[in-house]
């Protein structure tokens, strides 16, 4: 297939690909077109995020919608955030822009259920694109008829799963007709997802992009090794020594996301945070800016930037490494799109050298390790930069009776000795504020061997093993507007804790008990310390009992363990 003309697609469909100026697939799109339009079946894509998989299980949504029976809903497409949903949802009504039939509505938590009950009413929609916890709501209240429903699709299942919408994809699934197609896309294959598609998927067509499960080919993958103090600053230096920088930090907390983008301000770099803190219109509004590269340094959680959806980024930096390997693939898969270049760039802790080499291994690919730049380099950039500006300001006209006015004031120089008291003045404000006092910020210390030897991948803690956890307290659940999926992101973006260390979760009316890993206790406690909810000051303690079974009504192992108490 060399062009879209020759996928069997309507015209229709292909004016307004034409419009998008949409020529030739990807290979995740000639694939998904080939099988789909050829034949109804379920369909397991192995795809990166920037390979255009949203076309690929759009297009054939769109097609389908024309041959049946649009007042309807026929079609499901399930997301995990709401910025990934109103993508699709844009991609779709773009693929659809002549075909008036076909109704496309987007819902989400976040936002009042009660415009989106009076949307979907109203509207009657054909495609619905959908949050997994709040069309559980919609379920519950009967506003979501899934009798004509054709096909199911489930876009970035691995992310759903891993913020722990296990549960509701479950019952999602089981209420969508016998007789339907599913379509799940991953950007990873854990165990989860092979199980997830074993139990709902008929005989499944398998497909994969190119590189299955490896990064993108056109992604250069580096780490620099700076002590924790020193990160800031070889942030910064990092940031301004590429000059086209255009890229997402990555952080573990909202918090973190907040402090840093409030210090890169403060230094006059263009930085804006996005975490769960904020309101949609906020995000919105951040989110916007940076599309349209006003502002160029994006500050986020993993959690927040699920969705982002940014063509031409140049760079993602990690300030802190994820637990998860396909933490990293989702995070490094912002930037090298669509056959373009990209670099991702882990700040790191000499500590965890370990983690990194697991990384290697797991992923498949080579971190080259980098100079952090030196503050010279910092000033030669600043130089470059400030000559560019000058010579762009020599066209400028400059009134006779001002340029007279300035001269007087040096007459008593002549022009050699005029022009090395201009760039002095110059040299003293672009040499102000160079973050880092040292001129070397790289680790000199000792590091573990690099060949591997004897490293194992991080430790993850399976759920059911009772060992090396605590019991935490936690006074908010149900009429808070928590269910499992939403709790798990609020425990992430307030504490950096990861999905690995978290174990069983019992979310009652206002109250819940969470199982954290002995050595992430610290950061559970410290991050929720004096934060509010919708108001309401947290209290968090890990004075609970063990979880057991019959608490609640989320079930629990039932089996005693010790635990420490703090103070």
């Amino acid at each position: 297939m060399q062009n879209f003309k020759e996928s069997g697609l309507s015209n229709s469909i292909l004016k307004a690909l034409k419009d998008l100026e949409f020529d030739t697939p990807t290979e995740i799109q000639q694939l998904c077109l080939t099988h789909l339009l050829q034949k109804k079946s379920d369909l397991l894509g192995l795809s990166q995020t920037g390979t255009g998989k949203t076309a690929a299980f759009g297009l054939p949504l769109v097609e389908y919608a024309l041959q049946g029976d649009t007042s309807h809903l026929t079609s499901l497409v399930l997301a995990p955030t709401r910025e990934l949903a109103l993508q699709i949802t844009q991609n779709l009504e773009a693929f659809s822009k002549y075909e008036k039939g076909i109704k496309i509505e987007t819902v989400y938590g976040g936002v009042s259920i009660t415009n989106q009950i009076t949307a979907i009413k109203k509207g009657k929609p054909t495609i619905l694109v959908a949050t997994p916890g709040r069309l559980l709501d919609l379920l519950r209240r009967k506003v979501v008829n899934f009798s004509n429903l054709n096909n199911v699709v489930l876009d970035e299942a691995d992310e759903m799963l891993s913020m722990g919408f296990q549960e509701d994809i479950d019952q999602i699934l089981s209420s969508v007709p016998a007789e339907r197609n599913i379509w799940l896309f991953s950007a990873t294959m854990p165990a989860a997802i092979k199980k997830l598609s074993k139990k709902y998927m008929n005989d499944p067509v398998h497909i994969s992009s190119k590189g299955g499960e490896n990064l993108n080919e056109n992604l250069v993958h580096k780490f620099v090794l700076v002590e924790p103090k020193r990160k800031f600053d070889a942030l910064c230096r990092i940031v301004e020594t590429n000059t086209d920088f255009y890229g997402v930090i990555f952080c573990r907390t909202k918090a973190e996301t907040s402090k840093i983008a409030e210090r890169l301000r403060t230094l006059k770099y263009d930085a804006e945070a996005i975490n769960g803190d904020m309101t949609q219109s906020a995000r919105e509004t951040v989110m916007g800016r940076f599309k349209k590269k006003q502002t160029t340094i994006l500050v986020a959680t993993d959690v927040a930037a699920r969705g982002i959806d940014v063509n031409n980024l140049t760079h993602v930096l990690h300030y802190s490494l994820p637990d998860d390997d396909a933490y990293y693939t989702h995070r490094s898969g912002r930037t090298a799109r669509a056959g373009k270049e990209g670099v991702s760039i882990v700040i790191l802790d000499p500590r965890d050298r370990r983690k990194l080499k697991f990384l290697e291994r797991k992923l498949d690919i080579d971190f080259i390790e980098s100079k952090i730049p030196s503050k010279s380099d910092v000033l030669k950039t600043r130089i470059e930069n400030r000559s560019r500006e000058i010579e762009r300001a020599g066209g400028q006209t400059v009134p006779d009776e001002l340029l007279e006015a300035y001269l007087e004031q040096f007459s008593h120089l002549n022009n050699e000795a005029l022009l090395l008291q201009l760039i002095s003045a110059d040299i003293a404000k672009i040499t102000d504020e160079i973050p880092g006092r040292e001129e070397d910020l790289n680790y000199k210390g000792k590091v573990g061997s690099d060949k591997g030897k004897g490293e194992k991948a991080p430790r993850k803690r399976r759920k059911g093993d009772p060992s090396d956890v605590e019991t935490m307290f936690i006074n908010v659940g149900r009429t808070d507007g928590f269910n499992k999926g939403s709790f798990m992101n609020f425990i992430q973006e307030n504490t950096g804790v990861s999905n690995g260390a978290i174990g069983q979760i019992q979310i009652q009316d206002r109250i819940s008990f969470v199982e954290v890993a002995n050595h992430e206790a610290d950061s559970f406690l410290e991050g929720l310390k004096n934060k509010k909810h919708n108001g309401r000051k947290l209290r968090v303690n890990n004075d609970a009992d063990p979880i057991q079974k019959g608490r609640g009504n989320s079930g629990g192992r039932g089996k005693k363990f010790g635990r420490r108490k703090r103070r």
